[in-house]
């Protein structure tokens, strides 16, 4: 089995998301922000951003509702969770009773599709008092679903304007992913292993994927916060000069992850998936947007169970 199959089959359980790899530099960056300012889709998503601030600003509860999908969740700054759309417009609007007159401004960060019909959006809030003696700014991450032609929120999460929290605490989030794991299917079986680093501020993980014709691929992923993004981030590396960044993004009941790297020879590799634990023993993947070297890949649905202790020796 060659490495394209391997490669093919790791992208199964490899979990991320990414903004720019470190080999695209200044001036692709600078053709991508040229190209966006095209893009009819962001342009979309931008006005989304617009209609926020309007409705914020005019205490409208109703037409901020509008914007949210069905089931969707708001995490605010002290970590409250509000979901479904009802509530999160009975939300403003206790808000508005509450502050009549408060006002907001939105500087959007970053803005990117990750597939065609989900987006991620970044940016800083600053919310005003109705007599400007009371200010607080927060930065936020928000996804974007589109349903039915339409860009509607999905979930978003707001952050306090200090974070005193350390790299561990930000990444207890996916402790539960500590331990070994494994994934067997038609293709082939993914060994991987997750640990704190001696340090405690990273997680570690290493893996083995094998297929069907016992042909091997080792490899490496180490995961970290990113102060900067405020987002968990990731760096995989395998034996054979592979390498794939990955970014995390926080959704209902799960994470929405993208891996994108280069396989040796700088064919291209990307997946767009949604994880989603189901408990503290098995997690489920479903991949979409698979690209392998210009090939699409079929999306895909695996199942990955926790590794049970080996018996202890007589």
């Amino acid at each position: 089995m060659t490495y394209r199959h391997l490669i093919s089959l790791s992208c199964l359980w490899l979990m991320g998301l990414t903004a720019s790899l470190p080999v695209q530099a200044a001036e692709t960056e600078k053709a991508e922000a040229k190209a966006d300012a095209a893009d009819p889709e962001l342009e979309q998503l931008r006005a989304s951003a617009v209609a926020f601030e309007k409705a914020f600003n005019e205490g409208d509860a109703k037409a901020l509702g509008e914007l949210f999908v069905e089931k969707a969740e708001v995490v605010d700054a002290d970590g409250g969770v509000v979901s479904g759309r009802e509530a999160i417009e009975a939300r403003f609007a206790g808000l508005f009773e509450k502050s009549p007159g408060i006002k907001v401004q939105i500087e959007i960060t970053s803005l990117r599709p990750l597939t065609p019909n989900i987006a991620l959006e970044e940016g800083m809030t600053k919310v005003i008092s109705a007599d400007e003696k009371t200010t607080s700014v927060n930065s936020y991450t928000l996804i974007h679903l589109k349903q039915d032609g339409m860009w509607r929120f999905a979930s978003i999460r707001d952050y306090p304007d200090e974070v005193a929290d350390t790299p561990h605490e930000h990444l207890k989030s996916l402790e539960w992913i500590v331990g070994e794991w494994i994934d067997e299917s038609d293709e082939g079986h993914v060994h991987t292993t997750y640990k704190w680093s001696e340090d405690g501020n990273y997680l570690v993980s290493g893996y083995l994927v094998r297929s069907k014709s016992g042909s091997e691929l080792k490899g490496t992923q180490r995961i970290a916060w990113d102060p900067l993004r405020r987002t968990i981030r990731g760096w995989v590396f395998d034996e054979r000069g592979g390498f794939m960044e990955t970014e995390w993004v926080p959704a209902a009941g799960g994470w929405i992850v993208k891996t994108q790297g280069y396989t040796p020879n700088g064919q291209p590799v990307s997946t767009t998936r949604l994880i989603t634990p189901q408990s503290k023993d098995v997690y489920q993947i479903d991949s979409t947007a698979r690209v392998l070297g210009g090939e699409v890949l079929p999306d895909s649905t695996v199942r990955v169970v926790r590794r049970p202790p080996a018996p202890h020796a007589k």
